[in-house]
């Protein structure tokens, strides 16, 4: 959404100052507008190698830009989690009595299903980093 707009507002910007140029061309007397605008450009096969390089190593730095951009976040946030949790459980054992937080209700059958499943799942991922040699 972000992108449609600034992609709108863009090319609103752009063409007024196309429009405005030529207000200030013919306000300076100038009438005749000149309609022979040429470029220089390559053959297409040059083009095309051109766009592709770019393409590519624009694409490789966006993709690694990208990766590095998650990888930092997610960690800011696991550290940020930790520091919140830390804080929480402060507070929770300053202001709640020791008799209520021992009271746990009993969940459904099928809760208990996915947290045994969740535990598993748990197991099988650290036991995999374990191999791995990952953290």
């Amino acid at each position: 959404m972000y992108f449609l707009l600034i992609l709108f507002f863009g090319s609103i910007i752009g063409i007024s100052f196309l429009v405005g140029k030529k207000i200030i061309l013919l306000r300076k007397g100038n009438t005749k507008m000149d309609d022979d605008f040429r470029v220089d450009m390559p053959d297409l096969k040059e083009l095309k190698y051109i766009t592709i390089n770019n393409v590519r190593r624009h694409g490789y730095n966006i993709t690694v830009k990208t990766v590095r951009t998650y990888v930092l976040f997610s960690s800011f946030v696991k550290n940020k989690y930790k520091d919140a949790k830390a804080v929480l459980n402060d507070i929770k054992t300053k202001y709640i009595p020791e008799k209520e937080r021992e009271l746990k209700e009993e969940s459904s059958k099928f809760l208990k299903m996915i947290s045994e499943y969740k535990h598993k799942i748990r197991k099988i991922k650290h036991q995999i980093k374990k191999e791995e040699g990952i953290e």
